[in-house]
């Protein structure tokens, strides 16, 4: 057996009150406005060299070496760029490896780290702290300072520009 309780009735808020809402609601609005224009700013920041990039690749030669730049530096609208760079030689072959490098990374990494993930995060074995910290420590280690060892061993042992 329920009882149902009577609804309350609605309280009249004070000046005073509706005074601080109104206050905090627009001090809401700002924070967020303000929020808005730093997400905005820095989506700019971010797609201004791809922009810059795409639309010289997209002009005249005798335009991308003018300055100053316009805001709309391709147009007139012009190939030229592009195809000079994708008709320069070794362009196209490094293009396929990279790709490919990237393919194959992409599944091996998927199809090893996915499973190992899954036991990590599922399991309790022996080791599995260790294992944890080591896959932070090699995460935290920044992979710049291994490009030019890296490039110098490739050189030595004839893998630099290569797929192999």
């Amino acid at each position: 057996m329920s009882t149902s309780t009577p609804s309350p009735e609605p309280v009249a808020l004070s000046p005073e009150v509706l005074a601080l809402h109104r206050r905090m609601q627009q001090r809401q609005r700002l924070s967020r406005g303000a929020a808005y224009v730093v997400g905005i700013l820095i989506v700019l920041w971010i797609l201004a060299p791809i922009y810059f990039i795409g639309s010289m690749a997209l002009t005249q030669q005798e335009v991308v070496r003018s300055y100053p730049k316009s805001v709309l530096p391709f147009i007139p609208f012009s190939m030229d760029t592009m195809l000079f760079f994708l008709r320069s030689e070794g362009i196209v072959p490094g293009v396929i490896n990279s790709i490919i490098v990237a393919v194959v990374t992409l599944v091996l990494s998927t199809v090893i780290a996915a499973p190992a993930g899954y036991a990590v995060s599922r399991y309790l074995f022996p080791g599995r702290d260790f294992f944890r910290l080591s896959i932070l420590a090699v995460r935290a280690f920044p992979v710049v300072i291994l490009a030019v060892p890296l490039a110098v061993i490739f050189v030595s042992v004839g893998l630099f520009d290569t797929i192999y």
